[in-house]
């Protein structure tokens, strides 16, 4: 499976089995993290675009994000909203 995070009116990122879709200011409070509008990563891929343009700048913070899916999905819960 692919790790994948994509960013318009709200935010999905899926990395193996685990799904976390919010909305961004959701995603800001289970998180920290703030991602543009118009993102589109697939990790697995390396593939990085804004808005449909490629992008060539660092990733780390993405790959971060996706990384720690288990504790956006854990704050979330912990907010009292389930998929």
């Amino acid at each position: 499976m692919q790790n994948i995070l994509l960013c318009r009116k709200g935010i999905i990122f899926i990395q193996n089995k685990n799904v976390y879709s919010d909305t961004q200011d959701n995603f800001i409070l289970d998180g920290g993290e703030e991602v543009a509008e118009g993102t589109d990563y697939n990790q697995s891929l390396n593939v990085y675009l804004i808005n449909g343009t490629p992008q060539k700048s660092s990733t780390s913070e993405l790959d971060k994000i996706i990384d720690n899916i288990e504790t956006y999905i854990a704050n979330k819960s912990k907010r009292g909203e389930t998929e």
